[in-house]
């Protein structure tokens, strides 16, 4: 009788936490429409790689992300109005 080997599969790729921090820091340099669009990004690709596995570039891009849509509406809303 054969027996059945159950392998578990750990994600250790960070290429969604790392893509999520580029788009954070663009966001703040681009803060206008541009950095809506990028921080919007930002935020889902560090949602994704939060959804695979927590580490401190998860944290660092959302609150870039963040901080990053706050400046680029604030930014937008003083242009418009």
């Amino acid at each position: 009788m054969k027996k059945r080997v159950i392998t578990i599969r750990t994600h250790t790729d960070n290429s969604f936490g790392v893509a999520a921090l580029v788009f954070a820091v663009f966001s703040i340099i681009f803060y206008s429409f541009n950095g809506i669009i990028l921080s919007i990004l930002g935020i889902i690709f560090a949602l994704k790689q939060w959804y695979l596995g927590v580490n401190r570039w998860v944290d660092w891009a959302l609150i870039l992300s963040v901080i990053g849509l706050i400046v680029g509406l604030a930014t937008v809303l003083n242009t418009i109005y």
